[in-house]
């Protein structure tokens, strides 16, 4: 049972630090003048695993909030109903 235990702690661990880590590196791919079509096939190819929020707050912080179009637009087609709140 100790280990079940640990076990979920250390993947509940993994998988939020996976989550703030995607946010960063799409903010240092940013940060490098990465191709847009490179940052926006990284967050669609882990879109399950970005917190949204967050992902808006580093791509905001660069002034590139257009470049999450593709991004939304796929979570609305989904049937999404995340609320934001940027500002």
């Amino acid at each position: 049972m100790r280990d079940a235990s640990a076990a979920c702690i250390l993947r509940h661990h993994l998988i939020n630090s996976t989550r703030v880590a995607v946010s960063a590196v799409v903010g240092a791919l940013l940060d490098v003048e990465a191709p847009d079509e490179f940052v926006n096939n990284l967050i669609l190819s882990v879109r399950s695993l970005i917190p949204v929020e967050q992902l808006c707050a580093e791509v905001e912080k660069r002034n590139r909030l257009k470049l999450l179009n593709p991004f939304l637009e796929h979570l609305v087609s989904e049937g999404s109903q995340v609320r934001l709140g940027i500002g």
